[in-house]
Order: C-alpha cells, then sequence, then structure tokens
C-alpha cells in the first residue's frame, strides 16, 4: 500500500519498459521486467484544496476502507473556521500520517473508526463498540495519544504511544471482530 498526498497531480506514471536508458544493462528478455510479476494495482483519489490525496492498493481493500478514506478525504475539505471558531484547516500531513498507522495497526474485521477534526488543524480516530472506548489523537504527524478504556478486560491506557505501538495493538485487537461476527452501526455504543 502506499499513500501520498500531493500538492500537484503526478502527471503520468511511467512503467519498468518506459523509463529512460541508463549506463545499467541487463540479459533479461523484456518478458522478465518486474512489471511481469507485479499484481494490479489499483489507485483511489480523492482531490482537495490545492491537491491530491492518492492511494494505490494491490489487493482487495477491506470493509474499513472506504469509509474511513471518504471520512479523512472529508475533513480535507473543511475550510479555515470550520467550527466557527476560527479553526485552521486540517493539516494534510495528519491525513497522512493517520493513513499509515491505520494501514499498519488495523486488521481487515476492525471495525471503521469516527474520525473526528480537532481544533488545532488535527485529527482523532475514536471507536466506542461493545462497552470499549478506543480514541487515537494525532498531537502532531509523529506523536499519538491513546485513550483506551475496556473495563470488561480491566484495561485502561491514557498516554502517548509513539514510541511504543504495542498498547495500541492491544486496543485494536479489542474490537476488532472475529471471522463469524460483521459489524452492526446500530450495535456500536454511539459513535464507532
Amino acid at each position: 500500500m502506499t499513500t501520498a498526498i500531493l500538492e500537484q497531480p503526478i502527471a503520468r506514471n511511467l512503467s519498468d519498459v518506459e523509463q529512460r536508458p541508463s549506463a545499467t544493462t541487463t540479459t533479461l528478455s523484456r518478458d522478465s521486467l518486474l512489471s511481469t510479476y507485479l499484481k494490479p494495482i489499483r489507485f483511489f483519489r480523492y482531490p482537495f484544496h490545492g491537491g491530491e490525496f492518492t492511494i494505490s492498493m494491490e489487493r482487495t481493500p477491506p470493509s474499513w476502507f472506504f469509509p474511513t478514506i471518504e471520512s479523512l478525504g472529508g475533513l480535507l475539505s473543511l475550510e479555515r473556521g470550520w467550527d466557527s471558531y476560527g479553526s485552521p484547516r486540517i493539516d494534510p500531513k495528519y491525513v497522512s500520517a493517520a493513513l499509515d498507522l491505520i494501514f499498519i495497526t488495523m486488521q481487515d474485521n476492525t471495525p471503521p473508526p469516527s474520525i473526528v477534526p480537532t481544533s488545532r488543524g488535527g485529527l482523532q480516530l475514536e471507536w466506542h463498540i461493545r462497552g470499549i472506548d478506543l480514541e487515537i489523537e494525532f498531537i502532531s504527524p509523529y506523536r499519538i495519544h491513546l485513550f483506551w478504556d475496556n473495563p470488561g478486560a480491566g484495561r485502561f491506557v491514557d498516554a502517548e504511544v509513539s514510541q511504543d505501538l504495542g498498547p495500541l495493538f492491544e486496543a485494536l485487537s479489542s474490537i476488532t471482530l472475529t471471522d463469524e461476527e460483521t459489524y452492526d452501526e446500530d450495535a456500536s455504543d454511539g459513535e464507532g
């Protein structure tokens, strides 16, 4: 999976056949090129003020992919003062950081998060499901704060976890569904 937030869309993607010749030579036949073995790539593009939000995937997206991407793309369209208090636009760096994090930590059966803009131009991912409250706030594109309250398991975390994602993996596992379960929005505890 590749994500990119571009200030200006890329005009053209070149294949390995179209690349300029270089000093490097090979004895491989044209049929042995790397592109012959790559899986098809799907591109998803979401324009926003001043640029384009692009994701490429080599597999079928998980069920949380489209609602999450649509929500993140929607944040990028918010104008300055979106909360009527003069808050800045959502910084695309936060969206990129959130994408990187969710693709690393979320499993295919993880329910999609509610995505909430913050008044500092950032964002927060939230799940309120099965009596569990899980919130991931991006303090900066490189620092995240985890709030996880799972009374049924006796687990509570309220701390920055930027250096050690172990508690975040554990928290997401607590809300991830088994293969037999399906996510039912009506069964959530409100927002998730």
